[in-house]
């Protein structure tokens, strides 16, 4: 496998057209070509190609985005695209990355899909940390109707403001009546059907322990472990470093047991998330500690309103690690809080498969 690259060529040379200013292009045809492609195809035709493809979502799942496809296509009456552009690290850089500079893709992208069952309202959930960066997609939108043809439908923007993730491993729940994808895979979609190839990967923000910092691509084809060290990341400081994914949400592994292909599957497996979104490399046990409280903490605060045995049992995860981490733990915390991850696994919620030791 060559070396992964700092950033994919379509995100590095969206910045041509910072602001949504100027098309990249003089007529629809030229500007939005996977668009072009994909009015030759029926609705199913569009499903069979996203799911021949093989495209996963780019966000916490990672579950094959046809499946999302599929059943928008079985409901009826009006449906809504959602951009999901909450992570569960306020510090990964991918989606706003997307917001600033490739706003033409996602665009296209939400035409592809809208057409599927005439969605006619986009929903941009956009968090706290993110506040102001719709700026760019609306200054695309009135572009795009600048240069539109009839077959391209007039499509409502609704910005929700300080939208926060869901606690559930697969991310804000949805019905038949919409269709959620992440900012990235919006522009994923956009360059498949535009024919370009490759596109087996996600963007990563790289928070510390690596040479390399700030965002890159993760081949999902790739090794996890010789892409960690292709960014600088193995520490040599001869005990095992840790792998933080998601500021801890995302789960813990041993650079050790990293060995292992980056396809959502294979890091489900391994008890992380299938998608993560940032990634820490550290060698200290005390900072890892800490980070799996504060990861329990957050938990509680995005299961606000979920059934009283779901926050009760963060609520007894995150006093066990606390006294973990103030030196007061006993060989049965780290059994309880096992079995404390099978129950909320069983529950539904995705918690950091591996709990960190002192």
């Amino acid at each position: 496998m060559s070396d992964p690259q700092t950033l994919p060529t379509w995100l590095d040379a969206g910045a041509a057209t910072l602001a949504g200013a100027a098309p990249p292009a003089q007529t629809l045809a030229e500007a939005l070509p996977g668009l072009t492609q994909a009015q030759s195809l029926t609705p199913a035709q569009r499903v069979q190609r996203v799911q021949e493809s093989g495209l996963a979502e780019c966000g916490r799942a990672g579950e094959p985005i046809y499946l999302a496809w599929r059943q928008l296509l079985r409901g009826r009456g009006p449906s809504v695209l959602v951009i999901d552009a909450t992570d569960f690290d306020s510090r990964a850089l991918g989606s706003a990355a997307v917001l600033e500079s490739a706003t033409w893709l996602l665009a296209e992208g939400l035409l592809i899909a809208a057409s599927l069952r005439d969605s006619r309202k986009v929903e941009l959930r956009l968090p706290a940390e993110l506040t102001g960066r719709e700026a760019v997609l609306l200054n695309t939108a009135e572009a795009i109707q600048r240069l539109k043809q009839a077959s391209v439908p007039h499509i409502q923007l609704e910005v929700l403001r300080n939208s926060r993730p869901s606690c559930w491993g697969e991310g804000q729940a949805g019905d038949r009546s919409r269709l959620i994808h992440t900012p990235e895979t919006w522009c994923r979609i956009a360059l498949l059907f535009a024919g370009v190839p490759d596109l087996d990967a996600s963007l990563l923000t790289l928070r510390g322990g690596t040479k390399q910092r700030g965002l890159v691509e993760l081949a999902r084809s790739g090794n996890l472990r010789r892409q960690i060290e292709a960014w600088g990341g193995d520490t040599g400081q001869g005990q095992d470093a840790m792998l933080v994914f998601d500021d801890g949400l995302g789960g813990f592994l041993p650079l050790s047991q990293s060995d292992l292909s980056c396809n959502p599957l294979s890091l489900a497996s391994a008890g992380i998330i299938p998608a993560p979104s940032t990634l820490l490399v550290t060698a200290d046990s005390a900072t890892v500690v800490k980070q799996t409280r504060r990861a329990l903490y957050r938990h509680w605060q995005l299961a606000e309103g979920e059934v009283a045995p779901v926050r009760g049992l963060l609520v007894r995860a995150a006093r066990l690690v606390t006294e973990l981490t103030l030196g007061r733990g006993e060989a049965g915390h780290l059994v309880a809080l096992d079995e404390m991850a099978l129950e909320l696994a069983a529950q539904g919620l995705r918690l950091p498969g591996r709990w960190a030791a002192p």
